[in-house]
């Protein structure tokens, strides 16, 4: 595989195969716990914090910090609906 070499100006950037792979495991890593730290600001309704994790890229720093000592100190509440009764499914299908 060949060096891409990006002439910026003055400046010459050699880019070889392994400081691309840096770079696509620091995208990777990045984008997961982005991931996970948006979807508990969101579960959490958690607005301002949402919209930090959103706009600032840290390399997943502000990302882990938000999910270890502030989303832990919550929980989510979530409400089981009734199962629908014999009798009430054959209603529903009986007015259909």
């Amino acid at each position: 595989m060949e060096n891409i070499i990006i002439n910026d100006g003055e400046k010459i950037i050699q880019l070889t195969p392994s400081i691309l792979a840096v770079f696509a495991l620091g995208m990777v890593w990045s984008i997961i716990w982005k991931g996970i730290a948006l979807w508990k600001a969101a579960r959490i309704s958690h607005k301002k914090w949402f919209i930090a994790l959103l706009v600032f890229n840290t390399i997943g720093i502000l990302d882990i910090i938000y999910i270890y000592f502030i989303a832990s100190k919550y929980s989510v509440e979530t409400e089981e609906m009734p199962a629908e009764t014999k009798d009430e499914k054959e209603e529903s299908s009986e007015i259909k």
